[in-house]
């Protein structure tokens, strides 16, 4: 018998990924191992950024430094110190509360600026990391600050 040659993924198209609960459990044990191991196998565009919300208030450098040493211990191969600061450059950290609409104005004019600087296509993913409590509510706000809205071949999703 012979071996088929084994197929790969297209990279994925240029996007943002805002995780929603980013200071929680499930992001540092499976979301960023995951979005490491993407790059690593380099299935994540140079444009690709995260957005991190959390409802804590502190700083994208302190935020990295959590994520570096939460994180890290979860990536499943041989880790590259490059790689993984290259990730950790990736993600913007953004403080908010998921229950407050000024949240979201803030994250749509984020957003923007991102697309503007990193040519994202506009396009989002929204992960809820959170309890589920929230999901509705974080549905609705980014319905009613119109984050949802596809327009010029953007797509957006809620995970």
């Amino acid at each position: 018998m012979s071996e088929q040659p084994r197929k790969t993924a297209a990279p994925a198209p240029p996007g943002v990924m805002v995780i929603f609960g980013a200071g929680g459990d499930l992001a540092l044990r499976k979301l960023y191992p995951a979005l490491y191991n993407l790059m690593k196998d380099k299935l994540l565009p140079q444009q690709f950024r995260v957005v991190a919300v959390d409802r804590r208030n502190r700083g994208a450098d302190v935020y990295r430094e959590f994520i570096d040493s939460g994180a890290r211990p979860f990536v499943d191969r041989d880790i590259s110190d490059s790689l993984w600061q290259e990730l950790l450059q990736r993600i913007h950290y953004f403080n908010g509360d998921f229950l407050q609409p000024d949240t979201y104005t803030r994250m749509a004019t984020l957003l923007g600026e991102l697309e503007k600087d990193y040519q994202t296509g506009g396009n989002c993913l929204f992960y809820l990391a959170t309890p589920p409590g929230f999901f509705g509510d974080i549905a609705l706000q980014l319905q009613a600050a119109g984050l949802t809205t596809e327009q010029e071949g953007q797509w957006r999703h809620l995970v």
